[in-house]
């Protein structure tokens, strides 16, 4: 599997937005930060990378009861890797999302609820130092991108602040 994949599959973000509308039929929006983890990343075996960056969301739907449909963009955040105590490349991805959303009431004021979609995904593998080719087959050290499709999974819970404002934290796999 190739490393962006490896990434890419792995992600999963933290989400905490201020969503408009609250639980109303309609349109709603929502802006928030992330916390991404991330696993096998390094294409050295014995590299050093982070496993956690920061990234942002911005969202938003139609609801229709307690189903929605919703869009979004996510930055996944950008690793650094590095070999021997020296920074080689960097990793950042992106994902644009589509996904079905099912919530309900679980107390007056909070919701729970599940998505299931769609991530287009870009991974971009920058060069920082002992960039070309390699004696190792496959392991270039050369700038790339990598563009794909996978499946997005998620659970939310709410928490309804005003009448058309919510807190939501969102817990998403890529």
């Amino acid at each position: 599997m190739k490393r962006s994949g490896i990434l890419i599959a792995a992600l999963a973000g933290m989400l905490i937005a201020a969503q408009a509308r609250a639980e109303d039929a309609g349109l709603y929006i929502g802006i928030g930060g992330t916390s991404n983890w991330s696993k096998g990343g390094a294409i050295y075996s014995d590299t050093v990378n982070e496993d956690v960056s920061a990234g942002g969301k911005i969202y938003g739907g139609y609801r229709w009861d307690r189903f929605a449909m919703e869009f979004g963009f996510n930055h996944l955040g950008k690793y650094e890797q590095a070999f021997l105590g020296t920074q080689v490349s960097e990793m950042e991805t992106r994902a644009i999302s589509v996904s079905g959303v099912y919530s309900f009431q679980i107390a007056p004021g909070y919701t729970l609820g599940a998505k299931v979609g769609l991530a287009f995904t870009e991974a971009r593998y920058t060069c920082v130092s002992a960039c070309g080719p390699s004696a190792t087959p496959g392991l270039a050290n050369v700038d790339t991108k990598n563009r794909g499709m996978a499946g997005v999974a998620g659970l939310l819970l709410g928490m309804n602040l005003t009448e058309s404002l919510m807190v939501r934290i969102d817990f998403e796999h890529f």
